[in-house]
Parts: structure tokens; C-alpha cells; sequence
């Protein structure tokens, strides 16, 4: 095994690991309504784990994403007005540091979903096809999402209204986290051409603004609860 192998394999496995601690680290905040404070401090703890483990392996590939996930977190800042100011259906607390109309923590919080989404996406590019691994990633966000739409509705840091819902999640948002997790893997290649600072700001702002693109397809055609093409029924 060649050392980039070695080391992509280490990353791979850390990565999955995170995502599978973040888990477990959030769903107590669901049980005990701890607010937004909790995805905060949970947001920040996890970025300080992420900045260790760069520092001391010295990943260039988690640096790229790290670098990314920051660049499209700060450009979902205009995403987030368009679900809260435009379709209504997004809704966070009045009560905690605010970025614009979102949540301080938020272009954060996407800086991890991208970094893990990145490095997930990049390894199942190595064993199948680009556009199977592609498809499995978009389809990896979408299912993943639901889950923690629940909990942060549980956990009092954001909810939705009057949109059409499986449980805590839209259907557009549903459908938006898969349209925004296709186009990861096709980042990743264009990532490793340019130096991590360079790919990662110039390509994390074009994915900050497919974000937007993505839910605003998405809430076209699934959103509203009246006049989306396909109509879903309100509960």
C-alpha cells in the first residue's frame, strides 16, 4: 500500500467515525431540549476535533475539505435568507447569536457535513464508477438528513412549517441534500489539481451556491403546500 493510499484510508475511517460520534454526541440534546447552545458548543467541539487531527497528520485531503466546507458554509449564509425570508418554511429561535438570519454557528456547521460528505464521496469514487459514486453520495445526504431534522426539531435549534413533511424533515429539503451531495464527488478530483487554500475557496463558494439553486428546485417542485408540480399533501 503507497503512503497516499495509507493515508486515505486513515482519513476514510476517521471520517466515518466522526460521523457516527456526532451522532451519538447530538441525540442527548433531543432528549433534553438543550437548545441552541448545544449545537453550538456540539459544532464547535467537533471543529476543534477535526483541526487536531489535521494538524497532527497533516491531511492535505482534510485540509482541502475543512477549507471547502468553510468557503460553502459562508455562501449557504444566502440560502438560508431564501428559506427563511422568501418561503417561510424555515424558522429558527430569536433567542441566540444570529449571522444574518442564521444561526452563528451554521456556515460551521456545513463545514463539517461538507468535510465528511467530501471524503466519503472520494473514497467511493476509488472503488466504483464517478457517476454510481455520485448517485450514492446524493443519496447518502438525503437519507442522513431526516435524522437530524428530527433532532434538531427535538432540540429546539430549528424547525419547519407549512411545507409538506416526512415527520421533522421537508421533501424538498430531502430532495435539495441529495441534489446538493452530487456534485462532492466531482469536487473532489477538481480539488486535488489546485493547492488546498485556491481549490478549496474557489470551489466551496460555486458549492455555496448550488446549495441555493439545489432547495430552490427543490421547494419548486415539492415545497409549498399548493401549487408545487408535484403536489404533496400538507399534514
Amino acid at each position: 500500500m503507497t503512503h497516499r493510499s495509507a493515508s486515505d484510508t486513515r482519513d476514510f475511517k476517521f471520517v466515518v467515525g466522526s460521523i457516527v460520534f456526532m451522532l451519538l454526541l447530538n441525540l442527548p440534546t433531543q432528549v433534553f431540549d438543550w437548545g441552541w447552545r448545544s449545537a453550538a458548543f456540539n459544532t464547535g467541539f467537533m471543529c476543534l476535533v477535526f483541526a487536531v487531527y489535521i494538524w497532527r497528520t497533516e491531511s492535505t485531503t482534510l485540509l482541502r475539505w475543512a477549507i471547502f466546507g468553510v468557503a460553502a458554509g459562508f455562501v449557504e449564509l444566502l440560502a438560508d435568507w431564501w428559506l427563511v425570508t422568501q418561503t417561510q418554511s424555515l424558522v429558527y429561535p430569536q433567542d441566540e447569536p444570529m449571522l444574518v438570519v442564521s444561526p452563528l454557528y451554521m456556515p460551521f456547521a456545513w463545514a463539517l457535513l461538507f468535510l465528511q460528505l467530501g471524503v466519503v464521496g472520494q473514497w467511493l469514487r476509488t472503488k466504483m464508477p464517478v457517476g454510481l459514486a455520485a448517485l450514492f453520495i446524493g443519496l447518502f445526504a438525503a437519507v442522513n438528513i431526516p435524522l437530524y431534522e428530527q433532532l434538531a426539531k427535538g432540540a429546539g435549534w430549528w424547525y419547519y412549517q407549512d411545507t409538506p413533511m416526512l415527520f421533522s424533515a421537508p421533501y424538498y429539503i430531502i430532495l435539495g441534500e441529495f441534489l446538493i451531495g452530487v456534485p462532492l464527488v466531482f469536487f473532489g478530483t477538481l480539488l486535488q489539481r489546485r493547492s488546498p487554500m485556491v481549490g478549496g475557496v474557489m470551489f466551496g463558494v460555486v458549492q455555496g451556491l448550488v446549495i441555493l439553486v439545489a432547495y430552490m428546485i427543490a421547494w419548486w417542485l415539492v415545497g409549498p403546500c399548493s401549487g408545487a408540480v408535484l403536489q404533496l399533501a400538507c399534514g
